[in-house]
């Protein structure tokens, strides 16, 4: 009788219990990586959850084709602004876009320009938490220096 025809032999209990026991570590295997795969799953839906919703705010500055987003990119377009370009969405956060109007633009050179010094020096500045005059030495001094830039205005009235 050829060798492809002859019956195979009887598969022993303990033959049969290490196939039962092979597959059994395949079948958890495959349990563990499906659900650290539904854990990856959950997280990146759990992400797009929260870019979803809301706006992002983009404002131009003045006369320029930079722009910046409320979630703190900043971009630059040669031609245009971002609606001009295709933009429907925030790039960085992926909320949606929308653009500033140009009123609601903050003046942002006069929220960090000081006063003159009582003596009507406009020579002035701030550092190291130290308001000061260049010419006369007036000076304030704070433990920040934004803390030191906001006594020295609210002290010292425009001129």
């Amino acid at each position: 009788m050829p060798a492809e025809n002859k019956p195979a032999a009887p598969v022993t209990a303990a033959e049969e219990l290490d196939a039962v026991l092979h597959w059994r570590g395949k079948h958890a295997q495959a349990i563990k990586e499906r659900d650290a795969l539904q854990l990856r799953l959950n997280a990146a839906e759990q992400r797009i959850d929260d870019f979803a919703g809301g706006e992002c705010e983009w404002h131009r500055e003045a006369d320029s084709g930079i722009w910046n987003s409320g979630c703190g990119e900043t971009w630059s377009f040669h031609e245009d602004g971002p609606e001009e370009n295709g933009m429907n969405f925030c790039h960085s956060c992926g909320k949606s876009l929308v653009v500033a109007s140009d009123e609601e633009v903050p003046d942002s050179d006069d929220d960090w320009r000081m006063n003159p010094c009582k003596q009507g020096h406009r020579d002035v500045g701030a550092a190291g938490g130290v308001a000061h005059c260049y010419q006369c030495d007036e000076k304030i001094e704070a433990a920040t220096t934004q803390e030191a830039f906001e006594r020295w205005n609210a002290t010292h009235p425009k001129q």
